[in-house]
């Protein structure tokens, strides 16, 4: 990359009215609106974990992993998050808030989960790993505990995704050409 020597010969492009001027570029409303069908395509999915799955080909078995499907959603949620934090207004701040606090929540409640599980056994190897899991805030998937918290966390995501939509709503974001009151 090569710099001009004199600073007044670069001109500066509004990043919101830029338009790429290549054939097939997609436009940012473009981007919003194919990870919102992402979203909505990957929500609508059973959510199951990630698993191996064995299948046989002409050279014998083969593993292939199946990704967790609730870990998918989650980011496709993220992602599109990550796309319109720029755009968010006061509700859609609160709203955030009120996810962050969810997740919080479903945290400390696994955890006090975690401590009364450690009262209650004798077994040395048991107490070990559920101190680990205390301590580092990692909940072992196989757990009870870790099939809950995962369940309550595409709740959230879900309730993120909702409050991302409701925001589009509010600002006429991208589908006032799309959605008639009609």
């Amino acid at each position: 990359m090569v710099l001009p020597e004199n600073m007044e010969d670069v001109e500066f492009i509004d990043a919101e009215g830029f338009t790429p001027q290549q054939q097939g570029a997609l436009t940012y409303e473009q981007i919003v609106l194919e990870q919102i069908r992402r979203c909505i395509h990957e929500g609508s999915k059973e959510m199951i974990g990630g698993y191996v799955k064995l299948r046989d080909t002409s050279r014998g078995i083969k593993e292939e992993y199946v990704p967790d499907q609730r870990q998918v959603y989650i980011q496709s949620v993220n992602s599109l998050y990550d796309l319109l934090l720029s755009f968010f207004d006061e509700e859609m701040k609160k709203a955030k808030q009120t996810h962050d606090d969810m997740l919080a929540k479903s945290k400390q409640t696994a955890i006090t989960t975690l401590k009364k599980q450690l009262e209650l056994t004798d077994d040395v190897r048991i107490k070990q790993n559920i101190h680990y899991q205390i301590v580092t805030g990692y909940i072992d998937q196989n757990s009870m505990e870790a099939k809950r918290l995962i369940d309550e966390k595409i709740e959230t995501f879900r309730f993120l995704f909702q409050q991302l939509l409701l925001m589009f709503q509010r600002k006429r974001y991208l589908m006032a050409d799309v959605i008639s009151d009609e």
